[in-house]
């Protein structure tokens, strides 16, 4: 990789394993503090324009923090930001997408060594804003197991490729090992949301309304369908999408050794009351786990629970966005676990009160992290002061098969306690979740003030890494 420096790992000692504990990676390990956000405040998933919260600020977009899907090692963490203090070198005074390798893969310790990924094939800087990061890897054991080498980001940078000189978005592949950097939306248009599969063997992307899959082999991208938003399932055999307010599968198979769709489309924010139509709400925003057995989305639909989420059938604060799991095969628990809510804590009997949203499951889906704006579920899961808000905080899911209920987690701090806050004592915000393939660790951005290594203010949002102990997936 270019641009490397490396950040010391005696700077930031590895947690108790068990213990959860959050820290700053942009940068790791207790080196001089970002210039710049590293986030991605300006770009909206859609059409690149931030949207309205309810906070009354703009909406933040997702797909900061992303992590590579290599069971529990996590040799990977990737994110964007236009900070230029955090690679010797960045000089090209854009949002880049900036890669940590791991220093001590598969242990809690957060620390690595930082590079530029949004770089050509000679390892020039972009000159424009790169966002989006995607890191493939495969979790699996023995001879199927894929080391992490391959990362996917948007960009409208026009010099990362001599088959790209227009300004408008368009998808790349970064290769970490070779150094090679690939147009993947060649002769498309604004193409987004590019998401590499575990093999590094497919693309999903969106551009010109249609969901694509590229066939990294075969240097060719096929259309699956009108949608947009796509995400692919790690192992690259399916991709979900939107498509007119309501969110689909389409499973993917190889003929000829070129990808195709394999079968029809299924529908996955179907109404409890009639399984052939669609929520009376919109639903969008999917995210898949390893095999294409579930599906979580955000929705404002009201009738996706009736008589088949567990715990809650009527939804108790009716059209606001809440965040779903879809199952799509049957579930491995053998039981009846068509639909669930996640934002919903069964623990408690406790539905969000106000709008949770930006929802990405772990590999296996039982567990799920997503960002909300509710007063009730922050008064359950911090143990914050007394405060009206407002509030944007980021939960974790956990649904054990062996349990078949979900409860939550508040997950925006900097330890076991407490919550992240602002230097004058009013709650932070956090948001844009991920989560890596075993759950092992949480990521987000955070505007916190003085906890977990941030040292440059509430005004530049930083990349956090939180380790959430040994998972049991």
């Amino acid at each position: 990789m270019t641009g490397a420096v490396l950040i010391p790992a005696a700077a930031a000692p590895a947690p108790v394993i068990g213990t959860r504990v959050t820290e700053i990676v942009s940068p790791p390990g207790g080196a001089p503090p970002a210039g710049g956000p590293s986030d991605d405040t300006t770009y909206a998933q859609d059409t690149g324009v931030a949207r309205d919260d309810p906070t009354g600020g703009p909406r933040p977009a997702d797909h900061d923090v992303t992590f590579s899907q290599d069971n529990r090692k996590v040799r990977y963490v990737a994110y964007d930001s236009s900070a230029s203090n955090l690679v010797a070198g960045d000089a090209n005074g854009k949002r880049d997408v900036i890669v940590m390798k791991r220093n001590a893969p598969g242990t809690g310790q957060i620390t690595g060594s930082l590079s530029l990924g949004s770089v050509s094939s000679s390892g020039e800087q972009g000159n424009g804003d790169s966002i989006k990061p995607s890191l493939d890897g495969l979790s699996t054991l023995g001879q199927d197991a894929v080391a992490p080498h391959c990362l996917t980001f948007q960009s409208q940078a026009t010099n990362l490729s001599p088959a790209d000189t227009s300004s408008d978005w368009d998808v790349y592949l970064h290769d970490l090992d070779s150094g090679r950097t690939t147009l993947v939306s060649k002769g498309r248009e604004n193409a987004t949301d590019g998401v590499v599969d575990g093999y590094c063997r497919r693309v999903s992307f969106a551009a010109g309304g249609r969901v694509w899959v590229y066939d990294v082999a075969q240097g060719t991208a096929r259309r699956v369908g009108r949608g947009s938003h796509p995400d692919l399932q790690t192992n690259g055999e399916g991709v979900a999408f939107d498509r007119g307010g309501q969110v689909y599968y389409q499973p993917l198979s190889e003929h000829r050794e070129k990808v195709r769709r394999s079968g029809g489309r299924q529908l996955v924010s179907n109404s409890a009351t009639n399984a052939k139509r669609g929520g009376n709400g919109v639903s969008s925003d999917p995210n898949l786990d390893n095999d294409g057995v579930y599906v979580v989305f955000e929705s404002t639909a009201t009738d996706l629970c009736l008589s088949r989420c567990r715990g809650i059938s009527e939804d108790r604060n009716g059209a606001t966005r809440d965040v779903f799991r879809r199952t799509l095969r049957q579930s491995p628990s053998g039981g009846p676990d068509e639909m669930e809510m996640v934002s919903y804590d069964a623990g408690t009997d406790t539905q969000g009160d106000l709008q949770s949203d930006q929802v990405h499951v772990s590999g296996h889906g039982e567990q799920a992290v997503f960002r909300s704006f509710a007063k009730n579920l922050r008064d359950l899961k911090f143990d914050g002061p007394p405060s009206d808000g407002p509030f944007m905080h980021v939960y974790f899911w956990n649904f054990p098969r062996e349990r078949g209920a979900g409860n939550l987690s508040g997950e925006s701090k900097c330890c076991r306690t407490g919550e992240f806050h602002l230097a004058d004592g009013r709650p932070a915000f956090s948001w844009s979740p991920a989560i890596s393939n075993r759950g092992t660790f949480v990521g987000f951005t955070s505007r916190e003030e003085n906890e977990s290594g941030e040292a440059n203010g509430q005004a530049v949002p930083d990349a956090f890494v939180r380790f959430m102990g040994l998972s049991d997936e």
